[in-house]
């Protein structure tokens, strides 16, 4: 049958009934052999329920406009840590952000926490500052393996039309292990502390319970010796930072109404860096 239908009104009844029982046909062409059946009085209930089917189909294929794309990473870098920097700078990271980090626990099998991105030490590695009376450090004292994800949102100008796009970056770095740093190294972060984390080490037990009267007492006291000897607090005992070693790296890039798209960067045996995209 063709697409285009002869005139309705000049087609005998019986000859609409036998249109309708062909298979093939449109949905256009039976929603309108069916309109016509009611309007002549002899549809069935079945009938009419069809046509209430064949109208929500056709409402829904005429609705199929905003059809989605692939949000494709376009730039692939031999080394990760290059393709680090590329995303750092394409969504205006900070010097420092926070990322999420899990440990292995004895008492809760896995414990994620967020702690603060302090840079890539001697360029090579993600690093983060901590205490040694956190839960994560004898976490990572007796099992170095962790789990690291850093997510970003950034709106990116688009270009030829002025338009921006709402970029996400997911970043995980896997089979990764944290070493903590040395104390020549640990001191050269403690100068970059600012006062506040400062006396934050020095006045807490990550995890200790305390009332807020106590609390604020311990602060008091520290700011007093702060003023009375003109100096910020000496670095404690329990101040210690992680660099994180990881065998592979996973960049995750997704878009509004795209399908998201992945690379990753695993480590060989001979230490080079092999680069592949995999499905999302």
């Amino acid at each position: 049958m063709g697409n285009r239908l002869p005139c309705l009104s000049i087609i005998s009844l019986p000859s609409l009934i036998d249109l309708l029982k062909h298979r093939d046909m449109s949905y256009i062409n039976q929603y309108c052999i069916k309109t016509a059946l009611i309007s002549l009085g002899v549809a069935n209930q079945q009938t009419t329920d069809n046509l209430t089917e064949i109208n929500n189909k056709s409402s829904e294929m005429s609705s199929v406009t905003n059809l989605p794309k692939l949000a494709r990473i376009r730039y692939s870098p031999q080394e990760p840590l290059e393709m680090f920097k590329y995303v750092l700078d394409r969504v205006k990271a900070p010097a420092s952000f926070p990322i999420n980090l899990a440990t292995i626990d004895n008492e809760f099998g896995v414990l994620a926490r967020t702690v603060m991105y302090r840079g890539l030490f001697n360029d090579s590695w993600v690093s983060f500052v901590t205490e040694r009376n956190t839960r994560k450090y004898p976490n990572l004292k007796e099992n170095p393996k962790l789990g690291v994800t850093m997510l970003f949102s950034h709106d990116v100008p688009q270009e030829g039309n002025g338009g921006v796009v709402p970029e996400t970056w997911q970043v995980r770095l896997l089979g990764a292990e944290a070493v903590e740093l040395d104390e020549d190294q640990l001191q050269i972060l403690w100068q970059e502390e600012p006062l506040f984390a400062k006396v934050r080490s020095q006045i807490c037990e990550c995890g200790k319970p305390n009332t807020p009267e106590e609390f604020e007492s311990r602060f008091q006291n520290a700011l007093s010796v702060i003023e009375k000897e003109n100096m910020e607090p000496k670095q404690t005992s329990t101040y210690t930072a992680f660099k994180i070693i990881p065998k592979r790296w996973d960049f995750y890039k997704s878009e509004p109404n795209a399908i998201a798209d992945r690379l990753q960067y695993k480590l060989l045996d001979n230490g080079e860096w092999e680069n592949y995209h995999v499905d999302p």
